[in-house]
């Protein structure tokens, strides 16, 4: 069995490294276990290769296997392109780290700071359904949200409702230029 090259040896270590979120790590020792890899192929080492909107990752099979219906998402939706071994996805790439996140820890967390309805349309894009899936933690922002946009819409079509009722009537130009010239003649 051939060895390791220093080359591969150094590629392999530098592989490990951006794949550190994922806590998965491979290190000099384990390295023995690998000296027939093609390295050309990530699919030896368990790494699918995803370009979502031009942000790329690079994440282990095993990781997406954690939610099966993910993965099998990523497989069915996944524009898959040879030349760059990759699956595209026009999707949003920060959205996608929450779906990273849930992957590996089966947990669904979302920062605060994502408009709700966006959030669970993207999210379900990946097959999440956030309302089943959130936890406790960050219901409250997305409840927000939608309570919000329910008051809005309440006002909007009270709103609607009144401009049918009594449309609001704008004097035509002669009659706006008759009021304002007298206003001016009393201030002075």
């Amino acid at each position: 069995m051939p060895s390791l090259s220093d080359l591969q040896r150094q590629q392999l270590i530098e592989l490990s490294k951006t794949d550190f979120e994922n806590l998965h790590f491979i290190d000099e020792n384990s390295l023995e276990c690998a000296e027939s890899l093609d390295l050309d192929n990530l699919d030896v080492l368990g790494l699918i290769r995803l370009n979502i909107s031009g942000t790329r990752f690079e994440v282990l099979r095993a990781t997406l296997l954690n939610q099966r219906y993910i993965y099998d998402k990523l497989l069915h939706d996944g524009i898959y392109r040879a030349a760059q071994q990759e699956y595209y996805f026009d999707r949003d790439p920060a959205i996608f780290k929450i779906v990273l996140w849930y992957c590996r820890y089966g947990e669904l967390h979302v920062p605060h700071h994502y408009c709700g309805p966006l959030l669970e349309r993207e999210l379900a894009l990946w097959g999440i359904q956030s309302v089943i899936e959130i936890q406790n933690c960050c219901v409250s922002h997305l409840m927000d949200t939608k309570s919000r946009l329910v008051s809005l819409k309440k006002f909007e079509n009270f709103f609607k409702e009144e401009m049918e009722s009594e449309p609001l009537l704008l004097p035509n130009s002669v009659e706006l230029e008759e009021h304002l010239s007298k206003d001016l003649s009393k201030a002075h």
